[in-house]
């Protein structure tokens, strides 16, 4: 499997046919907004995932979110 392959099938996994299938009308309906709203969720995805990777680098253990909130409530 290629890195190619393997970035489809997560991709594919992760965000489902909707996006696919409804791309053409949200075009129809917003024209070339449609690129703004994907730049600035694509914004938001990098705040939301610093957000969890401050704790994940101060934290490192194999608990995830849970491991963040019993060391700061401890």
């Amino acid at each position: 499997m290629t890195v190619f392959s393997a970035t489809s099938l997560g991709v594919g996994s992760m965000i489902g046919a909707g996006i696919f299938v409804l791309m053409g009308e949200a075009g129809a309906i917003a024209g070339n907004v449609v690129y703004l709203s994907f730049v600035l969720t694509g914004g938001v995805v990098l705040l939301s995932g610093y957000s969890l990777a401050r704790p994940g680098a101060r934290y490192p253990s194999a608990g995830g979110i849970v491991e963040y909130l019993v060391q700061v409530l401890v």
